[in-house]
């Protein structure tokens, strides 16, 4: 592991990832200088799921940051590898994947990571990066594993590659050596994984010139697997300096108090919008804890470092107005998903925090309900003369029925446009309940939310 030491020579990209503290380790230090001239990475994705989770936002958002500097990025998926399954950081095997569940978890993936950077260089673009997001895209290439894999014997990897490999190197390796240590032992198949990483980083140095891997801390051994890999079918010339590849790991994100970054309630945040709302994705970093704002900012934004020292300071004013929050879950949500979307978030956090009806009736409404269209937190109901409160919560699917409605009004737990309701089943929904003439707010406990759009009919005024 070479030791940091920055010189005032080296490319803005070295200093941005240190200034950010975004590299915990690096394999050589002629890495930094040779970061001068553009260089192909690449970083590889599991494919467990057909999306990314936000645990995979670090290593993403850390190729962008090379995109934007005339780099090029390949995201690898492990559509052979996927079927084994890492044990860095594991104390028991994965369960294995069957062929058709992979296949669509690959071509999930895919889809994905060419989504986010198609969304993050066109945010990137409007920071003010000089590179254009059109010729940045042609910059970024996904490979599926399996593609070379698919032909390869048993004794073809043996001779291509195991020759290559020391057992007495691959045990020495920590995810292994731990593993072994452990009661579950560790498989032959899991044991050997890091020879297919290996391969994996010395084709594609073979075929597309990739000269760097990167990837979290525990991928560290993996990493190294691939260099001596390299180094061995490809000795470098000269000094230590010259050598054909490169490593750099990032820093294992968690939060303050030690918790494991992108769990929400025991879930994971993922970066699609069909398993994880754009809200609920916006909200997340809303919720980020003061303690850990500032890190967040570095890691995953393009802000510049001196505008979010700014921001810090700014926001150690008044914390209560959680301005730094606000901006991490702006630029997060706006990378990711794109600009239009963020705005939806914008307006769906403006609603879900009025504090009270006067505030609800100063929305606009039309924007509002264009927000909310295809959330499931959106209902329609057409009103009748008459109608309480319990069957507009049983129509709108806030509640199961209206008896569940009523007992929950007598728990204090209705709210309708943020005013307690304390008896649902004769308090009648007039129109003067509907912000705009079209819609009301139902709310269920302390954050459980129904927009319902109506059609009032004949109301009692």
């Amino acid at each position: 592991m070479a030791q940091i030491n920055l010189a005032h020579t080296m490319p803005a990209l070295v200093h941005d990832l240190v200034g950010r503290g975004l590299v915990a380790s690096i394999t050589n230090h002629g890495l930094f200088r040779r970061l001068d001239t553009p260089i192909t990475l690449y970083c590889g994705i599991d494919p467990t799921a057909d999306a990314p989770h936000i645990g995979n936002l670090l290593p993403m958002t850390c190729g962008l940051r090379f995109l934007t500097h005339g780099h090029s990025v390949i995201s690898l998926i492990g559509g052979a590898t996927g079927a084994i399954g890492d044990p860095s950081g594991r104390s028991t095997e994965r369960n294995a994947l069957d062929p058709d569940q992979l296949a669509h978890n690959v071509a999930g993936l895919t889809h994905q990571v060419h989504r986010f950077y198609t969304n993050a260089l066109g945010y990137a673009e409007r920071r003010g990066y000089p590179l254009a997001a059109t010729a940045a895209a042609d910059k970024v290439q996904v490979v599926n594993n399996a593609d070379w894999y698919a032909n390869m014997s048993l004794v073809d990897f043996l001779g291509d590659v195991g020759r290559h490999a020391r057992v007495s190197t691959m045990l020495g390796r920590e995810s292994v050596r731990a593993r072994m240590e452990s009661e579950a032992g560790i498989s032959f198949t899991e044991f050997a994984y890091q020879l297919l990483q290996a391969h994996d980083f010395y084709h594609l140095y073979s075929t597309k010139h990739c000269q760097l891997q990167i990837g979290g801390s525990d991928q560290w051994g993996n990493i190294v697997a691939g260099l001596d890999m390299i180094r061995k079918r490809h000795p470098p010339m000269g000094t230590d300096q010259d050598d054909p590849a490169f490593g750099l790991t990032l820093p294992l994100v968690t939060t303050a108090s030690g918790e494991k970054f992108g769990k929400s309630a025991g879930n994971a945040v993922w970066m699609d919008e069909k398993k994880t709302s754009v809200f609920d994705f916006y909200q997340f970093f809303m919720r980020t804890q003061d303690a850990d704002v500032e890190q967040y900012l570095k890691y995953f934004t393009l802000m510049p470092l001196k505008e979010i020292d700014d921001l810090i300071m700014e926001h150690d004013k008044s914390p209560e107005h959680r301005l730094a929050q606000k901006t991490l879950a702006d630029e997060v949500t706006e990378m990711v998903h794109s600009e239009s979307l963020l705005q939806k978030a914008r307006v769906q956090t403006e609603l879900m925090y009025a504090q009270s009806r006067a505030a609800l009736h100063d929305l606009d409404v039309t924007t509002v309900l264009a927000a909310f269209e295809n959330d499931p937190r959106l209902a329609r109901v057409e009103l009748a003369e008459g109608m309480t409160i319990a069957e507009l919560c049983a129509k709108a699917g806030a509640c199961a029925s209206k008896s569940e409605a009523v007992k929950l009004a007598k728990r204090g737990g209705l709210y309708l446009n943020q005013e307690r309701v304390a008896d649902a089943l004769n308090q009648k929904v007039t129109s003067a309940d509907l912000v705009g003439g079209r819609m009301c707010i139902v709310r269920t406990g302390k954050a459980n939310y129904w927009i319902v759009e109506v059609a009032p009919g004949a109301l009692a005024s």
